[in-house]
């Protein structure tokens, strides 16, 4: 076993001692054998190589391009619901500065009464807002029978009042009834809600004068008669004038919209003109 030992080394000796012979002879006379040699065992490794590199080199970017896009794409998602959230205040912001503006039109116009700004908060079923509720009461120093103005005339009258809220019976309610008078005739009569016209949002109106001049368009305002709403304010306009088995029916249109309204002004009082 020894001597097989030795000879293997020997041989191996012998071997690089070759080697080291034959490569010296090569680079003497300029063969370039082993050169050559070895590059023809290693250039297809290091073409192999260099293209596995490359390859994992395009993936690598390929992967950061795809990151980075998705990164883009959660950006500008993040960005668009931002703009959408500031374009939604915006929409809110501009919303509630129209109404303000409404009600300080509302206030300016009937700048002669002691004023009090109330929003309308629920209503009875149906398209139209003959009974309804807003959100000033008692603590408001709100009283019942107190007159209800909306954007362009009158509303109505406070009819049930509790700490927080108040309930508003309309003009086009069957129930009401609101003495008047034609403010280019003097002619007086009374507006009453009626069933068969309230889905319309439209009164009738009755004057005391039978044979009273009227037109369509006249305003009707409201008279000094009455205990509850002060003088002329804007009730509405004639719309149009049926004749039926000698019969007048007056139809009254409003002047406030009864199909939607957002914002009242109740008149606590009437201020003194003279102050």
């Amino acid at each position: 076993m020894k001597f097989l030992k030795r000879r293997k080394k020997l041989a191996l000796i012998i071997f690089i001692i070759c080697f080291c012979c034959l490569i010296f002879l090569d680079r003497a006379l300029g063969l370039d054998f082993f050169a050559d040699s070895l590059g023809f065992i290693f250039l297809p490794v290091e073409k192999f190589c260099i293209e596995t590199f490359n390859w994992s080199q395009k993936k690598i970017i390929f992967l950061n391009n795809i990151f980075e896009i998705e990164n883009e794409n959660i950006r500008l998602k993040e960005e668009a619901e931002q703009n959408n959230f500031e374009k939604q205040r915006y929409k809110i912001l501009e919303q509630e500065n129209q109404k303000l503006n409404t009600l300080l039109e509302m206030k300016n116009k009937f700048n002669a009464y002691d004023l009090v700004g109330a929003n309308v908060i629920a209503k009875d079923s149906g398209g139209w807002f003959d009974i309804f509720l807003i959100d000033k009461g008692l603590n408001d120093g709100i009283k019942n029978n107190m007159v209800v103005l909306a954007k362009n005339g009158l509303a109505g009258k406070i009819i049930d009042c509790q700490k927080n809220f108040s309930k508003v019976l309309s003009l086009i309610d069957e129930k009401n009834s609101v003495s008047i008078k034609n403010s280019r005739t003097d002619d007086l009569g009374f507006v009453k809600g009626n069933l068969k016209f309230k889905n319309q949002g439209l009164c009738l109106v009755e004057f005391l004068n039978e044979n009273a001049d009227l037109i369509e368009g006249d305003e009707i305002v409201t008279s000094h008669l009455s205990e509850i709403y002060p003088k002329g304010l804007l009730v509405g306009q004639i719309k149009k004038i049926n004749l039926d088995n000698n019969e007048k029916e007056i139809v009254l249109e409003p002047a406030s919209d009864f199909k939607n309204i957002e914002y009242v002004l109740i008149i606590k009082q009437q201020k003194n003109l003279e102050e």
